[in-house]
């Protein structure tokens, strides 16, 4: 809790625009790890019991909306990017290309679509104000998932590359 203020205030003073702060969560980041290494219904089970233990363990209440957007945002990076293009070995500039592209087409997909269509129609939330705070959402989990995610993918292509050279 004190280094996650100590970096809320440090961002909140202008390194980065204060909207995107609130959106740099470390679950979603977990998410997209397990959804890319372990496939796709790691990624959907990863969302929906991480948040149902977070929310049980803090006394929150379900909201079945961001339950199923953060499932499908596992299950389909895990789908179009895990299953179908990533190769532990091999991590250049196509496949950072490739990754972050998807990534952002899911995102817009959960983000700006799902969730404030399902605000308008479950809470009944005005529909400009949904889609400018899923955009906001989706401007930060990109960038976080996208930056953070590419080093991981990039270190473990260096290290699967020198195993296979060693074992060879």
């Amino acid at each position: 809790p004190a280094f996650y203020n100590l970096v809320t205030n440090i961002f909140c003073k202008g390194i980065l625009p204060e909207y995107l702060t609130g959106w740099l969560s470390p679950g979603l980041m977990v998410i997209a790890v397990t959804a890319v290494f372990f496939g796709p219904i790691s990624g959907m089970l990863c969302a929906v019991g991480g948040d149902l233990i977070v929310r049980a363990l803090f006394g929150s209440s379900v909201r079945f909306l961001e339950l199923f957007t953060l499932g499908l945002y596992g299950l389909l990076i895990g789908l179009y990017y895990g299953k179908l293009h990533y190769r532990h070995d091999r991590f250049g500039m196509r496949e950072f290309i490739d990754f972050n592209v998807i990534q952002t087409l899911v995102g817009i997909v959960c983000g700006i679509f799902i969730m404030p269509l399902g605000q308008l129609l479950l809470d009944g939330t005005d529909i400009n104000e949904a889609i400018v705070q899923g955009t906001q959402r989706t401007i930060g989990i990109t960038l976080m998932v996208g930056v953070i995610l590419s080093v991981i993918m990039f270190i473990v292509s260096i290290v699967s590359s020198r195993h296979k050279s060693l074992d060879a």
